[in-house]
């Protein structure tokens, strides 16, 4: 039936026909359109955008070595530890931790350390600990924790 008065309207030559009817179009309630859903494709686009800018942040004091460098290595005590591999979560393990000392001098990351308190990165000042048979550097970023060399077959 709608169908038909459009098509009466389009042929319609009376004007008040064609004002009657841009009144009842007045008249109908004005629906917002999806306002909504633009927020919240732009909120997460925003999400998705400081999540990939963070990632590099938080791996920013130890980065992976590039072609040349060796792993990042702390030599302490006699004993050379080199980053582990894969890095446990250790906020709370504070009391099994033995201070050693901090970070003195640092090498090239394309040399070995080779004095005690000394690394191969850019680590000056960090505190040393203890942990176990292996050693766990202290940075802004959190603990880390160091192997000692050659214990995996390097």
């Amino acid at each position: 039936m709608e169908d038909c008065k459009i098509i009466d309207l389009f042929f319609a030559r009376d004007e008040t026909a064609i004002a009657f009817t841009a009144e009842e179009a007045d008249s109908q309630p004005v629906r917002k359109k999806h306002g909504r859903a633009k927020w919240i494709a732009a909120a997460a686009c925003l999400c998705l955008m400081l999540c990939i800018g963070i990632k590099p942040l938080l791996a920013a004091d130890i980065a992976a070595p590039s072609a040349g460098d060796l792993a990042p290595m702390i030599y302490v005590s006699d004993t050379l530890y080199y980053l582990a591999a894969e890095q446990p979560d250790l906020t709370g393990s504070e009391s099994d931790f033995v201070y050693l000392g901090k970070i003195l001098s640092s090498v090239s990351s394309s040399e070995y350390p080779a004095e005690n308190f000394q690394a191969n990165d850019d680590i000056i000042g960090a505190k040393v600990y203890n942990y176990g048979e292996n050693i766990v550097a202290a940075l802004e970023s959190g603990y880390w924790l160091y192997e000692a060399y050659g214990e995996t077959g390097e």
